[in-house]
């Protein structure tokens, strides 16, 4: 992979701004998806869907699993160890 110049880096122009729908937004963001789970499921706390789509993305446990696990509470699907590691870190970190 080449390094980029300065002068490279500064020719981003009005032509390099890409719109992208709602579902490609969500799936690249997980902010994205945090906030459209949250308007889904309004009576769960906005943090707590934030974390743990913020841990399946650092774990690669998939976000339609947790949403069926926690959100839809089908205590059928079963979490991966590595999703529950991410949580609680991202849990301890959130604490003042």
């Amino acid at each position: 992979m080449r390094a980029t110049t300065a002068t490279e880096q500064s020719t981003y122009t009005a032509g390099s701004i890409r719109i992208l729908s709602e579902l490609d937004a969500s799936e690249r963001f997980a902010f994205a998806r945090a906030a459209e789970l949250a308007t889904l499921y309004p009576e769960w706390p906005q943090a707590f869907i934030a974390r743990m789509v913020e841990a399946c993305h650092l774990s690669g446990w998939p976000v339609e699993l947790a949403e069926q696990r926690y959100l839809a509470g089908d205590a059928s699907v079963l979490p991966t160890r590595e999703f529950h590691a991410c949580y609680a870190e991202l849990q301890r970190e959130a604490r003042p």
